[in-house]
């Protein structure tokens, strides 16, 4: 019985430690990207998109923003623990219902690795 009650408090552990750890390992993964903002000046709004690379490799994306159904393309790539700061001008005469979408995609995936809405007045 002792040996079962201990076994039992091991898998118990087990479960936990994987619960907290596969998360954070997973996260790991897709931790490249860090921050989107939009920012208003007098004339125009800009989208500022911060990509961090923590990994050990190169990586490259296409970062993708729909102006009102304008969609704009543009490819970028890091070095490892490197940084690329997007930058996407919106003037007012872009805009007509004022719906901003951004989707950025890792080289070689389908699904978008951050995606973001955004309705400007």
């Amino acid at each position: 019985m002792r040996i079962t009650h201990i076994a039992s408090l091991v898998v118990l552990a087990a479960l936990l430690a994987l619960t907290v750890a596969l998360p954070t390992l997973r996260g790991r993964e897709l931790k490249e990207t860090q921050r989107a903002q939009i920012l208003r000046s007098d004339d125009e709004w800009i989208l500022q998109y911060d990509i961090l690379n923590d990994g050990e490799g190169p990586r490259s994306y296409l970062i993708e923003v729909n102006v009102d159904g304008t969609t704009y393309r543009q490819e970028a790539a890091t070095t490892p623990n490197g940084k690329f700061i997007f930058i996407h001008h919106i003037r007012p005469e872009q805009l007509t219902e004022g719906v901003v979408t951004l989707r950025l995609f890792q080289e070689g995936r389908s699904e978008p690795l951050d995606s973001a809405r955004y309705t400007l007045r």
